[in-house]
């Protein structure tokens, strides 16, 4: 089974964002560095008990060292969603129900939204199966967020045989709340290389 999803998030971790806030991490000496996370989500290291503890703050927090340029390039794109194969909704929120999203998600394809100008959630009481068999491509405009509820799975795309799969999905500019979800069995044992 492919996921197009997970690349993104690596690619986040990777370069980082040209809108940090200029905190950029010192190299740990070997002696009792602390890194810690910021409120800005970057790394900032913090006590240092080797000797010259407390005579000077670190480069990046008096503005003497300017933060690093980026330097990665996006190595993907956002799959073009132009021309999609069902769109949920008719302009409006309450026009973007949970039966017009699984009927256009269990079909696939590129599924896009038009629920008005506003953020839209669409709530889902009963897991959404995608089809696996099919690229699918969902594409929330960066408006729509699918809540599960804290009750239940909200998509389930799933392959008996995801070693051979080739087909994708792709979920861009959408989010995702309170989904739930148990597992329910385990993979079947590779055989050793």
């Amino acid at each position: 089974m492919r996921r197009t999803f997970p690349v993104a998030l690596l690619w986040a971790v990777a370069c980082g964002s040209s809108g940090s806030s200029g905190n950029s991490p010192g190299p740990l000496d070997g002696g009792d560095d602390v890194a810690t996370s910021g409120s800005d989500g970057g790394v900032e290291t913090g006590v240092d008990s080797g000797g010259d503890s407390g005579s000077k703050p670190p480069p990046q927090l008096d503005g003497s060292v300017p933060p690093p340029t980026p330097v990665c390039t996006a190595p993907i794109t956002a799959a073009d969603s132009s021309h999609p194969t069902t769109v949920v909704g008719t302009g409006t929120a309450s026009s973007c129900t949970e039966a017009l999203l699984a009927a256009a998600l269990t079909a696939g394809g590129i599924v896009t939204f038009a629920c008005g100008a506003a953020p839209a959630t669409i709530h889902v009481t009963s897991t959404i199966e995608l089809p696996p068999g099919k690229d699918t491509v969902i594409d929330g405009g960066g408006k729509i967020t699918l809540d599960g509820g804290g009750a239940v799975r909200i998509l389930d795309w799933n392959n008996p045989n995801y070693r051979a799969n080739m087909h994708s999905l792709t979920l861009q500019h959408i989010a995702f709340a309170h989904g739930h979800a148990t597992g329910t069995m385990k993979y079947a044992p590779a055989p050793l290389p």
